[in-house]
């Protein structure tokens, strides 16, 4: 089976996502959106919270859990085993969540990655 293709965004600064959405949809890619940007994903793995926060607030709480390292780099003891706690949080903010599509502030597409991944959702 084909994997496909996934296309991972923020919206933090995307300027054209309506459009990546349509080309995504017409060619066949899963565009999974973060919104407000792939932090917040990052941050469900330590925290249930889904409180919308600014850039620089998901920037200080990416500091003060350690989550990553030189701004952008996973941490060595990033809780990796704590996936399954941060697909719940993201399904618990976004109940259409889902590919090619952006959801409220905060939500992420992230779980549909893992799935794959995982081989539970089926490609079309």
């Amino acid at each position: 089976m084909d994997p496909g293709s996934v296309c991972l965004v923020d919206v933090d600064t995307h300027t054209t996502l309506k459009s990546a959405i349509e080309t995504a949809q017409r060619e066949g890619i899963d565009l999974l959106v973060t919104r407000l940007k792939f932090e917040t994903w990052l941050y469900w793995h330590v925290s249930e919270s889904r409180a919308a926060h600014s850039t620089r607030q998901l920037d200080e709480l990416m500091s003060k859990h350690k989550l990553l390292r030189d701004g952008k780099h996973l941490a060595t003891h990033f809780p990796f085993a704590s996936v399954d706690d941060a697909i719940r949080t993201a399904r618990a903010a976004d109940l259409s969540l889902g590919s090619c599509r952006c959801g409220p502030d905060p939500s992420s597409g992230m779980p549909v990655l893992v799935e794959l991944m995982r081989g539970l959702t089926p490609r079309t």
